[in-house]
């Protein structure tokens, strides 16, 4: 997923007390009426299309993501713990520097960020700007903001 990164970004504005995103973040809706967020019944309603298989490929993608990046950060206590002989030469985990614990990163706020993000990248139609053929251009909703 191309988007990981903002995830990552939004995940850690998030748990940061003093992030300058927080009004932001804070009025954000607290989950999405997406596949993402489906109960294991509303997933099943979606068995007969092929849209089942993907939402539940992308569940599972997002799950991978998010055990990945909690197996790092439980790297930083085990880092944290070593002496500085051990340390010498050694590079810091990649989410070292980060706000998140092993405590504060959950999967509810890993999912919400991925949400979150997926929910905004969306290209819509302009009502003013045409491509040479005529059609309208697709632009990005932030121009709007």
């Amino acid at each position: 997923m191309a988007n990981v990164g903002l995830a990552l970004f939004i995940c850690a504005h998030k748990v940061k007390s003093d992030s300058k995103w927080a009004s932001y973040l804070n009025v954000l809706p607290s989950f999405y009426t997406t596949p993402l967020f489906y109960t294991e019944e509303e997933l099943v309603l979606l068995k007969p299309s092929p849209v089942f298989e993907e939402a539940l490929l992308f569940f599972r993608t997002v799950a991978r993501q998010f055990v990945y990046y909690l197996l790092m950060i439980g790297r930083n206590d085990v880092y944290d713990n070593t002496s500085r002989r051990e340390r010498a030469g050694a590079q810091p985990p990649l989410l070292y520097n980060s706000p998140f614990t092993v405590d504060n990163f959950t999967f509810s706020l890993y999912r919400w960020a991925v949400g979150t993000v997926t929910t905004r990248i969306n290209l819509i139609p302009s009502d003013t700007a045409r491509a040479a053929d005529g059609t309208k251009k697709m632009v990005g909703s932030h121009l709007f903001s």
